[in-house]
């Protein structure tokens, strides 16, 4: 998982490559608001399943924290 993506030098440079961080809108109703035109870019990670964007995440930050 985490560490493999972190070797493989491809993920990594479309990582630094990708859309600049926008922030995210959160409602009134406490939802969080996606910037939609994020959605459109090439290289947006909204194309990949969400479930697995989530565990990468999750096993990233737990690597970062040792």
């Amino acid at each position: 998982g985490a560490k493999q993506r972190l070797k493989d030098k491809n993920f990594v440079k479309e990582v630094k490559q990708a859309e600049p961080f926008r922030e995210l809108q959160v409602t009134k109703q406490g939802q969080v608001e996606l910037p939609l035109d994020n959605l459109n870019q090439p290289n947006s990670l909204a194309g990949l399943n969400i479930k697995s964007i989530k565990d990468e995440l999750l096993s990233i930050i737990e690597l970062l924290k040792k």
